[in-house]
């Protein structure tokens, strides 16, 4: 140890009786003296006397450390030593036990150096951050203690001494504060070099240690292998205990065995705790200095720079599964080793050669267990720090995204910024860097001969293939308008056609891009080109892609219905005003990726410039209200308020450009930049997003058009069949098809909530994307992550859960109706089939949706089930008919004792029923009239179902006949009528029986059949109507109730 720190460590001991700790107090004595007292504290004589001590203290100290506080830096800077590594031949001479356990004392030694070293820097960064605070707290106690002397104040003597002694220690802390952090440097830089010294002789024994453990598992595999030559063809048990050894020695050698593993995740595990480190002091000191206001250009440039070196979350991630699956593998081989015991076999107890196997193997074991052990807690170790690091590099990158934005990048414009610009211009049109560049291609291409091939190839064919694609295109539009329906399947090859063309000219350009970064080096002219090919790129798709869905005659004039006034507009002035921006854009992106600064301040700043005002002319000329774009629209809009703002949104993106300007010639070059990319991406979010709803709307404008063609064939078909029924069979059949048309849903209805749906998606998409562009730029957006409303639920997570809420409320509504539509119907399902399905698949998505909602916030099951039981127990009984009537309503929906078409009587209502709802069913009666009947009268009362099993439905008609009728001739007259109806059915066949002989009438019962209840009502008009005509005619004389009065005279027998 350093002659320095003993003496230091001594002296302090005396004096403060903790040596570690008494520098760092006196460092810290003036944090009690940062305020001012308030009038409050003042004003109370306790108070005022309990801060008189505690200054007087405070004081002291100070005046001690000013005294003191010289020669501990004279000490500090004349007693300096270095210390030197220690000799390496001296641990060569180390056993492999020795070599660990020393090895594990200096990295023991070494993390509490570490320790020390952090709590020294904070401590230096906590005296540099409250240095601003004593010199504004020293005035303000000055003017307060002028009042008081001046009379302005009413103060008594102690409080006057009070402010006195606060002014005192405001001087002495500034006096002392040069002092400390020099003081403080020197201690961190002794800590550091001392830490450095201990790192450097942790390596060399790690090393040592890595290095004796693969040799000593390389000389366990050859003892094991000679160990096995050596039994030879003895026994078979000891052949297989000598494999089982060699087994075991093979899993700690070679460049898998555990040896080189402990070696490797070693080396990852010092690389992760240094970049934890750099990570965590380089995040303190960009906050200290925030926290200073510093808001230079040098802080903006840092940050950023920092943002670009963090470690990417998602490669992380992906880290972090492979070591998961690294866990599992050495757990299992931790269980084989503890688990596979070999056992001594009968006559082999007393072999000595049985002995020495088993020894050798249970050495082996225990060596292998000890380095899977080891093996398992370094990965623990790294999981952890690894954990830590995607923590501490989230929070630095949110806190970089909250300050990076409002800090200047560059300057703000200058005069010196034409002169850079000559030179600006030269770097582009130098030949020098374009000679480089052609070397750079050349030199690669010669080298990747393969890849030439196929590139160049490509290229030429994508360029071919355009004008073909064209073609297509155009194509399949006039299909399109020869068909009287269409068919989806046209324009979905239109749209991928079209996505083909887009990404041809602008994909080249990224692939060229690409391989170019590959090719190149950074910060040379080749990578800057490459730079600018990638941007340019990407901006040529987006532009391609507007052109490619506006082109007349695709897809969206002919598929999409766009008027095609406004598609001619929006090409012609696309093409026309985009050789500006796309040039300003190659020229922008080429500068920012170089590293020369006057350049990107120069020139760069100057294609910013006029990129911002050629897309300000190109969206004001598109979007002005009088323009053929948007004139037919904001038409049909008439006076409504989102007409007011779509007249308004040129002036919006006018507006939003010039700001980016004002911002880039204001020295924000940075955030203009972030601005007009983020702006952008939205701008592409809304065209993919306005596709797929046109797509979707194509969808259903086929979809209903096919469906109103097949219900006019149905319309077709039926009236053919009614024109040969007789009228009985006609009336009959036009009900049946009107109840049959009634129980399909209406195409209108179809699409109006397929149209919810698909807007209601898109707008679910159109907010996630909207979060994931902006969320990381507007602070305000991404401190909804940090504001906790409860534990661990934050503002971020309800939005979440209202967004998955909404969307379910909107699928829940409209998915059902769809899915009937679109496959239950086509898979012949009976209509009560689909009304269960359709039912069971709502409800499922708004259980499954409101779990989902409540789940993201922390509403699970576990936590409101005993809520839910007492709110159940009280609902049971103050609802409890409504909540018999939805239990019931279950039961009839999966037990399905009728069925929607089927002919009920319960009590005295008798009709079809029409709909099951959760809790009433829905009943038509005869007279056409809905009657609605709770479901608990389904359950507790006694139904009958006329059609549930067979369909079939006899009809009775009883006939009174008079005392002198021949009752075989009515039977037959009456077989005769039930015959001849072709709606009464032959099988069963029609039958009169001969119930009773009454007083006046002989009754007689005709029993037909028919197929359907749609036939009952019919059938007894039509069968009613022939008796009478037919009796009428055959003499027949039905009776009727008659009394036969006798009259006697008196007197008279």
């Amino acid at each position: 140890m350093p002659l320095f720190l003993i003496i230091w460590f001594l002296s302090c001991a005396v004096i403060y009786g903790n040596p570690s700790r008494s520098l760092m107090q006196m460092m810290s004595l003036s944090s009690p003296l940062g305020s001012v007292p308030s009038d409050s504290a003042l004003s109370s004589l306790e108070t005022v006397e309990q801060q008189i001590l505690a200054l007087e203290v405070k004081i002291r100290q100070e005046e001690q450390f000013h005294k003191e506080g010289p020669k501990i830096l004279e000490q500090l800077q004349t007693f300096q030593e270095i210390e030197t590594a220690p000799d390496i031949n001296r641990f060569k001479m180390f056993s492999f036990t020795e070599l660990e356990a020393e090895l594990k004392n200096r990295d023991s030694e070494r993390a509490l150096t570490q320790k020390l070293l952090d709590e020294w820097q904070n401590e230096f960064r906590h005296l540099t951050s409250r240095r601003l605070n004593p010199p504004q707290v020293l005035a303000e106690s000055r003017i307060l203690l002028e009042q008081v002397q001046s009379g302005l104040r009413n103060r008594s003597v102690r409080q006057e001494h009070l402010l006195k002694l606060q002014i005192q220690g405001m001087e002495l802390e500034i006096a002392n504060f040069d002092l400390k952090s020099e003081i403080l440097r020197q201690q961190i830089e002794s800590w550091n070099k001392k830490l450095n010294i201990q790192e450097q002789t942790v390596n060399i024994l790690r090393q040592l240690v890595n290095q004796t453990r693969q040799s000593l598992a390389e000389k366990a595999v050859l003892d094991a292998m000679q160990s096995r030559s050596d039994v030879g063809h003895t026994h078979p048990a000891l052949q297989a205990i000598a494999r089982e050894n060699t087994r075991i020695a093979e899993l700690r050698a070679g460049d898998t065995g555990l040896a080189r593993k402990i070696e490797l995740i070693s080396k990852e595990l010092e690389e992760a705790s240094k970049e934890l480190t750099q990570i965590k002091n380089q995040y303190y000191r960009l906050r200290d200095r925030a926290r200073l206001g510093v808001r230079s250009e040098s802080i903006g440039v840092i940050l950023r720079r920092t943002l670009s070196e963090l470690p990417d979350a998602r490669q992380m991630e992906k880290i972090k599964e492979r070591r998961q699956n690294q866990l599992a593998e050495v757990q299992l081989t931790l269980m084989e080793l503890e688990d596979n015991l070999v056992l001594r076999r009968e006559g082999l107890e007393d072999s000595p050669e049985l002995k020495a196997l088993l020894a050798k193997q249970k050495e082996l074991r225990d060596l292998a267990i000890s380095d899977c052990n080891l093996y398992f807690q370094k990965l623990i170790d790294l999981e952890t720090i690894h954990q830590e690091l995607i923590l501490l590099s989230n929070e630095f990158r949110n806190y970089i995204y909250e300050h990076v934005l409002w800090i200047r990048s560059t300057h703000s414009i200058r005069f010196a910024d034409l002169k850079n610009l000559y030179a600006s211009i030269q770097y582009f049109i130098h030949p020098a860097n374009w000679v480089s560049l052609t070397h750079t291609i050349l030199s690669e291409v010669s080298g990747s001969v393969i890849q030439v091939v196929l590139i160049i190839p490509f290229l030429i064919f994508v360029f071919w293939l355009r004008p073909k694609i064209i073609r297509s295109i155009l194509g399949l539009g006039v299909v399109v308008l020869r068909q009287h329906t269409g068919s989806f399947t046209i324009t979905i090859q239109a749209y991928l056609l079209s996505v083909l063309w887009a990404i041809s000219r602008g994909g080249s350009l990224l692939l060229l891009g690409q391989q170019l970064t590959i090719w190149s080096t950074p910060g040379s002219f080749s990578r800057a080109i490459a730079h600018g090919l990638w941007d340019l790129g990407l901006f040529w798709l987006c532009l391609d892609w507007v052109l490619i869905l506006c082109l007349v005659g695709g897809i969206g004039d002919k598929h999409f219905l766009w008027k095609t006034k406004s598609l001619q507009f929006t090409v012609s002035t696309i093409k026309r005003l985009s050789p500006v921006p796309l040039l300003c854009v190659f020229v922008y992106s080429v500068l920012q990726g170089q590293p020369v600064a006057a350049y990107q301040d120069s020139l760069g700043r100057l294609a910013f410039l006029i990129l911002n005002l050629s897309l300000g002319v190109l969206s004001v000329r598109l979007l002005h209200p009088q323009s053929e774009l948007m004139l037919p629209h904001t038409q049909s809009l008439r006076k409504s308020f989102r007409k007011k703002i779509e007249s308004l949104l040129f002036i919006g993106f006018a507006i939003c450009f010039a700001f980016f300007v004002w911002l880039s010639l204001s020295g924000y070059s940075y955030t203009a930049h972030q601005l007009l990319l983020r702006m952008g991406l939205t701008i592409i979010t809304l065209m993919l997003l306005l596709s797929f709803e046109y797509l979707c709307k194509r969808m259903l404008i086929l979809f209903r058009r096919s469906m109103a063609l097949i219900k006019e064939q149905k319309v077709q078909e039926q009236k053919l069949q009614g024109d040969n029924l007789t009228p009985l069979h006609s009336i009959s059949y036009e009900l049946r098809n009107k109840e049959d048309e009634e129980e399909e849903p209406d195409i209108s209805t179809v699409n109006a909530q397929a149209l919810n749906l698909v807007k209601g998606l898109n707008t679910v998409l159109l907010l996630a994307s909207l979060w994931l562009i902006w969320s990381d730029f507007v602070p305000a957006l991404n401190g909804l992550g940090s504001i906790t409303l409860y534990e661990t639920i934050t503002i971020l997570h309800l939005l979440i859960a209202l967004l998955v809420l909404f969307f379910t409320i909107k699928a829940n509504q409209n998915a059902p109706l769809l899915l009937d539509v679109l496959v239950l119907r086509k898979l012949d399902f009976a209509p009560s089939q689909i009304y269960a399905g359709t039912t069971i698949i709502g409800h499922a998505i708004l259980i499954v949706g409101v779990s989902i909602s409540f789940s993201i916030i922390g509403i699970g099951w576990s936590k409101i089930q005993w809520l839910a039981a007492a709110f159940t127990v009280g609902l049971g009984f103050g609802l409890q008919e409504i909540f018999a009537n939805f239990v019931s309503g279950l039961i009839l929906l999966f037990e399905q004792p009728f069925r929607i078409g089927d002919a009920v009587s319960i009590g005295n209502v008798t009709g079809i029923v029409t709909k099951i709802r959760m809790r009433a069913t829905t009943i038509r009666d005869f007279h056409r009239k809905e009657l609605i009947v709770p479901n608990k009268e389904f359950i507790t009362g006694q139904l009958i179902n006329l059609t549930l099993t067979d369909p079939v439905i006899r009809i009775d008609v009883p006939v009174k006949l008079h005392h002198q009728t021949d009752v075989d001739k009515a039977k037959a007259i009456l077989l005769k009528i039930a015959s001849d109806n072709p709606q009464l059915l032959s099988d069963p066949q029609p039958v009169v029986i001969f119930r009773a002989i009454q007083e006046s009438s002989l009754d007689l019962e005709l029993r037909v059949f028919v197929a359907d209840f749609n036939f009952f009502s019919i059938s007894i008009d039509y069968l009613n109507s022939e008796i009478t005509k037919e009796f009428r005619t055959q003499g027949i004389r039905l009776a009727y109730p008659q009394r036969d009065v006798h009259l006697y005279e008196a007197g008279k027998s």
